[in-house]
């Protein structure tokens, strides 16, 4: 919803903050189009976000890649599971 009232306002994408836990991060939303004529998928990571009374941890995490056409899931370093983690390209 607040995205929507962005793009009436002709932003293209918007910064928020990732949801509370040991992990901190940003989540970016932004229009297909964008996506779509400046992007291409390099690495991406899948997990389980498991909320326990006040604390959130994040399990469950591998890692996605495109290996012969498909999205293929591996296992991830604890190394990797950092939002400061740069991976060569």
């Amino acid at each position: 919803m607040i995205f929507d009232f962005y793009k009436s306002q002709k932003f293209g994408a918007i910064i928020y903050p990732a949801v509370q836990s040991e992990y901190r991060g940003n989540n970016i939303a932004m229009k297909p189009e964008l996506v779509d004529k400046f992007l291409s998928f390099f690495l991406g990571a899948e997990f389980e976000l498991v909320k326990n009374e006040s604390k959130i941890n994040i399990e469950n995490i591998l890692g996605l890649k495109i290996g012969n056409g498909s999205i293929v899931h591996f296992d991830l370093d604890q190394k990797d599971q950092s939002e400061s983690q740069t991976f060569p390209i």
